[in-house]
């Protein structure tokens, strides 16, 4: 890690959440998230075989 970035705020359909972001010498995916940001989220589903994830923000459903 070569930096770091506290409460990055992150869009995701129009739902904001805030993440610490560390930088890292990737080239892809351009973004990695940790067990640390999934547990803010609370309960997540994931299916694994689709690639879709989808949790609850503000009470709003999310699928990614």
């Amino acid at each position: 890690c070569t930096e770091s970035f506290r409460k990055v705020p992150i869009k995701f359909q129009g739902v904001t959440v805030k993440a610490d972001l560390y930088a890292l010498p990737l080239v892809r995916p351009n973004v990695i998230v940790g067990v640390q940001w999934l547990e803010g989220l609370g309960k997540v589903t994931t299916d694994y075989r689709t690639g879709i994830m989808e949790f609850n923000s503000g009470g709003r459903q999310v699928t990614l």
